[in-house]
């Protein structure tokens, strides 16, 4: 887990001018973060900063004291990705959303911030929306601010499923994404055995094969 110091100097740094009014609270840059790991593209700090800083529009820019500032707050947003990343690679795989960890910090901002970082791949979350409704739902009911006292004693299924949700889309994508992988880089596997450049050409020709087929580099006729 990060460290309760390292999260409340990145909040009191939040709440500076000129990004107090605009900037994302620890809930929403924790569910941004989330979209971040799991979608189906890398998404780089280049992208994730300015959102950080600007949920609306991503347009804002922090002001720090110092480069040893810039490096503390910076650090502070890529751990909290790592957090995330590191628990979804354990065997079986984690997922503890920060809201759940800290009394007060809000579920539903959480989901506002995943929705903004779905915004890094939009097309690509909305095919896998289409397909795979059931992970969003148990996602969606975040949004509801009342949901803690709705579930009441059911609550732990319902972050269960959140956790379930968050698991399914990082599976559904990466397993796209390695279709794709494989197919690009798996080699031709040559259909018979391999001729040596001095073995006689199995075409019959009698020549040398590096004198006949294999000088052409096509396959062997």
């Amino acid at each position: 887990m990060i460290a309760e110091a390292d999260l409340l100097r990145l909040e009191a740094f939040r709440r500076r001018e000129p990004i107090a009014s605009r900037s994302m609270s620890l809930s929403m840059i924790d569910g941004m973060l989330t979209a971040a790991v799991i979608g189906p593209r890398l998404v780089g700090p280049t992208e994730i900063m300015p959102w950080i800083w600007d949920h609306a529009r991503g347009t804002a820019a922090p002001v720090f004291r110092d480069d040893a500032e810039a490096r503390d707050i910076l650090g502070i947003i890529m751990a909290m990705q790592n957090r995330i990343a590191s628990e979804l690679m354990q065997k079986p795989p984690q997922f503890t959303p920060l809201f759940l960890t800290h009394d007060g910090w809000s579920h539903v901002e959480w989901v506002d911030g995943f929705e903004v970082g779905m915004n890094s791949a939009t097309r690509a979350w909305e095919t896998a929306i289409k397909a795979r409704k059931d992970l969003f739902g148990p996602i969606v009911s975040f949004s509801e601010s009342n949901l803690r006292e709705l579930a009441g004693e059911d609550w732990p299924e319902v972050v269960a499923s959140l956790r379930r949700a968050v698991i399914g889309f990082r599976d559904h994508f990466r397993g796209e994404t390695m279709a794709e992988f494989l197919a690009a880089h798996t080699p031709r596997v040559r259909p018979g055995p391999k001729v040596g450049r001095n073995d006689p050409c199995p075409c019959g020709s009698a020549r040398k094969f590096k004198k006949c087929c294999g000088a052409t580099g096509e396959t062997v006729h």
